[in-house]
């Protein structure tokens, strides 16, 4: 019965505008680039073991970490298969550390000109160790796949579709001020900026681990424009902090639900997308590449064929090329 009654409930809060939430503009055209009726971005959040150490949410820790891990470097190729077909970019938000193709200890420390940040306790995280990095293997990226993945990273930007690939710290660190120092932010940014200019990548958009805002005064200083915020559930528009500086309000998280049928999660997703069709607002989708294995043929297909046939009122970008053009409409 709860598999009825909970698809039943989440198509009643689509309908009336609840979740997601419909922002209202009598001015849309601000944000939506003629002769579009929607923005549309899709976010992946690439990350491979790191955002799953500390885990509160995996039971044999390190192992699973690596199994999320493996999972995902299976399912990129295929979402980038997906992606060239129907012709949808995403935006990559990277963790740092996957930029390198090795590193390792010295005095016994990883990465020891990074401050680490302090132990803390979370819905997402429990960290209790006194080293931040003890996971870091230091080794090479044949040898530990899991932690590095510059081939990958080359797949994605030698792909046929233009994606981008954007920040997510160096290390899937929490960014609160109650947690990470600024000089600990500013050094996981800098290696970040670092490493992706080493391959000739411009680091524009950034996505918090765990959606826990912090610091985001600093984000311009690294030439970033734009962040993603989870506050709720939004269909509307994107906020300007500051000069050229935008935040974009997540819409929604594409997830493989096994206890919500697949017809349902696929209808709920269209129908998402029609929803910003009609309403003239802009849709932010993100998911995480270390779904399950049937999550591209059982989600994104689907979802991306629908994109592909709605095309013609559908502004598809990256948030790098929606950011820029935002602050060259003004």
């Amino acid at each position: 019965m709860l598999n009825i009654i909970k698809p039943a409930f989440k198509n009643i809060k689509l309908r009336f505008s609840i979740d997601p939430l419909v922002e209202k503009t009598d001015d849309y055209r601000k944000f939506i680039p003629e002769p579009y009726k929607a923005a549309l971005i899709i976010c992946a959040d690439f990350e491979l073991a790191w955002a799953w150490r500390f885990s509160t949410h995996i039971k044999s820790g390190s192992d699973e970490a690596l199994g999320y891990a493996k999972r995902e470097r299976k399912n990129i190729p295929v979402i980038l298969s997906l992606c060239d077909k129907y012709n949808v970019a995403i935006t990559w938000a990277t963790v740092g550390h996957l930029f390198l193709g090795n590193c390792k200890r010295i005095n016994g420390f990883a990465h020891s000109e990074i401050k680490q940040i302090k132990k803390f306790k979370n819905t997402y995280w429990n960290f209790d160790e006194n080293d931040w990095f003890v996971d870091d293997p230091c080794t090479d990226y044949k040898k530990s796949p899991e932690y590095y993945a510059p081939d990958l990273i080359e797949l994605i930007t030698k792909s046929k579709t233009k994606h981008e690939v954007a920040c997510h710290t160096f290390s899937h660190i929490n960014c609160s001020e109650q947690v990470c120092s600024n000089e600990s932010f500013k050094a996981e940014m800098s290696e970040c900026v670092r490493l992706a200019k080493n391959v000739n990548i411009d680091l524009k958009s950034f996505v918090y681990p765990g959606n826990i805002t912090g610091h985001k005064n600093l984000l311009t200083n690294f030439g970033i424009t734009s962040f993603r915020t989870d506050n709720n559930n939004i269909l509307g528009y994107p906020l300007e902090h500051k000069k050229g500086f935008w935040e974009f309000k997540s819409t929604t998280e594409l997830v493989l639900n096994k206890n919500i049928s697949e017809k349902f999660s696929n209808e709920y997703y269209r129908n998402i997308i029609n929803k910003a069709l009609k309403t003239n607002t802009v849709c932010y989708l993100w998911f995480h590449p270390s779904a399950s294995l049937d999550f591209s043929e059982k989600i994104l297909k689907p979802l991306f064929e629908h994109i592909c046939n709605n095309s013609d009122k559908l502004f598809i970008s990256t948030s790098k090329n929606y950011s820029e053009w935002l602050n060259n409409h003004e």
